[in-house]
């Protein structure tokens, strides 16, 4: 029995270390490469202390690693997907996959050394005027925003709907790669600066691509996010908590207290922007007559589905705030089962009431913190208007 035992603990031992070491001998600065069709997206990725990280210019994603053997599996902390690996040369091959699509998965592999050396800080910010679809009836505006340093470019796309979040790439004789991998989204812009004019081209994974141009401007115009979205009737709700029980809100709920309703998705990276900004509200309004309500409509409509995904993102925020399930995640069924709002033309879509439960705002869309200085003066224009509405009686 005693000689089982020490047979076991040394099998244990073994196991335990190499796993270890194989861990130690891959780590260092790898670049992701992700096969789109016939275009490469390139990230900057690292293994480090048991963790694939995720460099999207200034946005750092951490992914804690699975090893066994050769094999090599990354999941994101909030969203239904991940990496599978194989150690392969110098480097690893296999797939991104999304776990709630059946066969959905895309070709990568890490390759040594990185693709971008340096960081651009996007305080030096150019701003161009752009359309989507230009010429077509899937036409829709959108601002470029991109900073430049030698031979390397950052930015982010924001849209009447939210933003394309953090980019990064390079920029040779004005033509540029612009790459972002989240979780959710793979999306690739690849395009060239002509005089104060634009064009390019936007994939987003291996099933969709559409053409942009666009124009520099000083003052790029969207529609203001606080007008496309309206109330039509009085907000009343009821949905199914984490705990089974369902959530009724009414005229009659959280008497003398402001509400911020958030319609969201965890499969939504602007959702996870808005939650991680609200973890703040939510802090520094923690002692004021003020309540936060989520209402996430997901890519599975079955409530375990809801239960895994949002308690993940509630650890991943460090949020404490009821997020009920709405049910599936589409815009049609939202529009048709919240039916004190006339469409939600997008996820995140908040709506902020005063104590008397009169509607102050519906904001669709979040300018995260991708958009730089549009991020930094939604937060103090939310802030100004959460202040003035607890100061009223």
């Amino acid at each position: 029995m005693i000689y089982r035992i020490l047979v076991l603990l040394l099998i244990i031992t073994s196991c335990t270390t190499n796993s270890t070491e194989n861990l130690k001998s891959t780590s260092g600065k790898y670049t992701l490469k992700m096969d789109l069709g016939n275009k490469p997206l390139l990230i900057n990725s690292e293994i480090s202390n048991g963790k694939l990280l995720i460099y999207n210019g200034l946005e750092l994603i951490s992914l804690p690693i699975d090893q066994n053997g050769d094999s090599l599996i990354a999941n994101f902390s909030v969203f239904d997907s991940g990496f599978e690996l194989i150690a392969y040369e110098n480097g690893y091959k296999g797939f991104w996959k999304k776990y709630y699509k059946k066969d959905y998965s895309i070709p990568v592999s890490l390759i040594p050394n990185w693709t971008y050396e340096n960081e651009v800080d996007n305080q030096d910010t150019v701003k161009y005027q752009i359309q989507f679809s230009p010429n077509t009836s899937d036409e829709y505006p959108a601002i470029g925003l991109f900073s430049i340093s030698d031979t390397n470019i950052a930015g982010s796309f924001a849209t009447e709907t939210g933003d394309y979040r953090f980019l990064q790439g390079k920029i040779i004789n004005n033509k540029f790669t612009l790459n972002t991998l989240d979780g959710s989204h793979a999306f690739l812009f690849t395009g060239e600066f002509i005089g104060d004019s634009i064009k390019g081209m936007f994939y987003s994974g291996t099933h969709w691509k559409e053409p942009f141009t666009g124009y520099k401007s000083e003052r790029p115009i969207l529609q203001h996010p606080d007008s496309i979205t309206k109330v039509t009737n009085e907000v009343e709700f009821a949905f199914l908590n984490l705990d089974s029980t369902t959530y009724k809100f009414n005229r009659n709920s959280a008497t003398d207290t402001a509400v911020i309703i958030q319609i969201l998705g965890s499969w939504c990276p602007n959702c996870l922007d808005e939650t991680q900004f609200l973890s703040e509200i939510q802090q520094q309004y923690k002692n004021k007559p003020l309540k936060i309500i989520g209402i996430s409509f997901e890519s599975k409509n079955q409530f375990s589905y809801y239960k895994k995904q949002i308690e993940k993102l509630k650890k991943s925020s460090g949020i404490s705030y009821p997020i009920l399930f709405g049910g599936k995640a589409s815009k049609q069924l939202a529009s048709d089962t919240l039916l004190f709002i006339d469409e939600i033309k997008s996820f995140p879509t908040t709506i902020i009431m005063d104590k008397n439960h009169k509607i102050k705002k519906v904001h669709t869309g979040f300018y995260g913190p991708g958009t730089g200085s549009y991020y930094v003066k939604f937060k103090e224009d939310f802030t100004l208007l959460l202040d003035k509405i607890l100061q009223e009686s």
